[in-house]
Parts: structure tokens; C-alpha cells; sequence
């Protein structure tokens, strides 16, 4: 009888444990990291979050905070190398995309691994498919399968450099390189031209003289900045680019949140939250000063929304005016 008493008090703590909540509102410290800069965000199953600077690589779980350590790290941090996206395609296994290469931390196993068949080419963000991940890297969109290491690349670029990707809600698939905005295929069509070893077509849509980053949002308006314009535009069904506006500002990152919602990060002047309707027109602003600077998050994929947008102030022990 003994036993059975401590085995229910036994499934009563774990059963406790696994439905603790996470508390967002507990603030992680900066002392934490070397520099101010957070670049990467995402969360695990468990509700854990992961964050990423520069120089360290932060498991949190609304108490306390965990900087990951292990052999091969040294790879990633050693060079003050770039992170861009943190991302779980599966409960165990955390998936880096850095300016140095793509990496894979079992958080299970503690293993540490540099997928050394992309060598150190960027990759600026990754998207999850059947058993392949497509990688949009320095040197174009790379289809990778983690399982063999086989890698196929859909489309190359020999002397530009791809510095974002976005797709449409057409299927149209959009690069912004060093020099000029493309216009792809979807990712199904590069495939089966890849398949059949045909060329894709490629349409230049846009001039850049500088790099631009590229945003697609749920009401198909593309956000493409710089750090000394944004500018947006409408992707109508024929992949052209209609109601263009452009304004001078300074952006660091756009987040999307949900309701068509958007967050603005400028550069030495906050936050700006736009409220919009379901034209996309903004209909109220909401301004978010943070001490600390809030680094390109382009492509984190972590769900802010308006309930739990108080989590992302906190996180840098700011004070906070409206």
C-alpha cells in the first residue's frame, strides 16, 4: 500500500511539473549576455524559450535561464558569428540558421552538430517541408535533407547575393539579393524544374542600392526595407507590385503579430506597434521604447500577440512609456 501511496505522490509531482506555467513576465537579465543584442527567438514544445545573441545561446523557462554549453559551440560563438533563425522542426532538436552555416542542438542528447555539407555559407532563414528543409542561404534556395545530408540546389546566384525570401499567399516565391528584388516560381514549381533539369524563370521586378529585406503578410502587402527607407506594396494575383508608398525611417526588424497587426523596430527610436483593419489600413499606433536594442527578428518565429506582448517588453528590463 506504501508503494502505491508514493507512486500517485511520484505521478502528482510530475504531473505538476509538466503543467507549470510558463511566466513570460519574468524578466531575463542582460548580464546574461555580452552585448545588448537578441537576434533570435523561438519556443519548444514544453513552452521553454530559446534565445540567441551573438555570443550565446539561452534556454528560459519563465524562472530562471540556462546558458547552453557543450562541445562544438565554440564553432557558432567562437567567431561572434550572425544568428538569424531559431527553429523547432521536432520536439528534441533545435535547428540554427547562422551567418556561418546551418546547425542541430539535441536538446536531449546535449549534441551540438554543424551540418558540414553546406560548409559556412549563410543561411538567412529555413522552412520546413515533408522530409526536407528548404534553405534560403547566401548562394540561393537550398532543399536539404537532414537524414542523408543530400542537398539540391533550386536556384543559384553566381555573382549576387540573396539577402531574404518571402512567398506570397499565390505561391509566388520572392528574393531580395544585394542588387535587386526577383520574382520565383513557387517552391513545387523550382522542384519539378529541378527534376527535369530546366532552368527556372526569373523576373527582376525591383532595382536595390542597397540590401533590402522582404516581408510578406497575411494580406499579401510586401514590406521591403533598408536602413534608410521602408517601403510596402500590394502583391496582386498576377505577382505584380501595386500601391507602392514609400517612407524615410530606419527599421531593424518587422514583426508580424496576429489580427494583421505589425511591430516596427526603428533603430534609436523604440517600437511602433500598427493596429490595422482588414484592408491593412492603420487605424492606431502604439509606441514601445526598450533600453536595449531588439536586433533583426525578420525571422524568428516566435508568436507575439497583443495579450502576451508585455513578455517582449519585459525581456529587456526596460522602462517602458506610451
Amino acid at each position: 500500500k506504501k508503494y502505491f501511496v508514493l507512486l500517485l505522490f511520484l505521478i502528482f509531482c510530475c504531473a505538476t511539473v509538466n503543467c507549470r506555467l510558463i511566466d513570460y513576465s519574468n524578466r531575463i537579465s542582460k548580464d546574461l549576455f555580452d552585448n545588448n543584442a537578441i537576434s533570435a527567438l523561438t519556443k519548444d514544445s514544453k513552452g521553454f524559450l530559446w534565445v540567441a545573441t551573438s555570443s550565446a545561446l539561452v534556454r528560459f523557462d519563465g524562472y530562471s535561464y540556462l546558458k547552453v554549453e557543450g562541445e562544438g559551440l565554440d564553432t557558432l560563438f567562437s567567431g561572434r558569428a550572425a544568428i538569424y533563425q531559431l527553429a523547432f522542426l521536432s520536439p528534441e532538436t533545435l535547428w540554427v540558421c547562422s551567418s556561418v552555416g546551418l546547425f542541430s542542438y539535441n536538446i536531449r542528447t546535449h549534441h551540438f552538430e554543424q551540418q558540414t555539407g553546406l560548409g559556412r555559407v549563410r543561411v538567412n532563414s529555413m522552412k520546413r517541408g515533408n522530409d526536407a528543409l528548404y534553405l534560403n542561404t547566401s548562394r540561393g534556395i537550398v532543399r536539404y535533407y537532414p537524414e542523408s545530408k543530400k542537398i539540391d540546389r533550386l536556384f543559384s546566384l553566381d555573382k549576387q547575393s540573396l539577402v531574404s525570401a518571402a512567398e506570397d499567399m499565390h505561391g509566388g516565391y520572392w528574393v531580395s539579393t544585394n542588387k535587386f528584388l526577383l520574382r520565383l516560381p513557387s517552391l513545387s514549381c523550382m522542384e519539378e524544374a529541378f527534376a527535369k533539369g530546366e532552368t527556372i524563370p526569373v523576373d527582376t521586378i525591383r532595382k536595390f542600392s542597397t540590401n533590402h529585406r522582404i516581408l510578406i503578410d497575411s494580406l499579401d502587402i510586401m514590406w521591403m526595407w533598408d536602413k534608410e527607407s521602408l517601403t510596402t506594396a500590394r502583391v496582386s494575383a498576377k505577382g505584380q507590385l501595386e500601391d507602392m508608398q514609400s517612407k524615410s525611417v530606419e527599421i531593424t526588424a518587422i514583426r508580424l503579430l496576429s489580427d494583421n497587426n505589425v511591430v516596427l523596430c526603428k533603430r534609436g527610436q523604440g517600437n511602433e506597434i500598427l493596429y490595422r483593419d482588414e484592408s491593412g489600413r492603420t487605424v492606431d499606433t502604439e509606441k514601445v521604447f526598450a533600453t536595449l536594442q531588439y536586433d533583426d527578428l525578420a525571422n524568428t518565429k516566435y508568436f507575439f500577440i497583443k495579450s502576451n506582448l508585455f513578455f517582449y517588453r519585459n525581456l529587456f528590463k526596460s522602462s517602458l512609456q506610451k
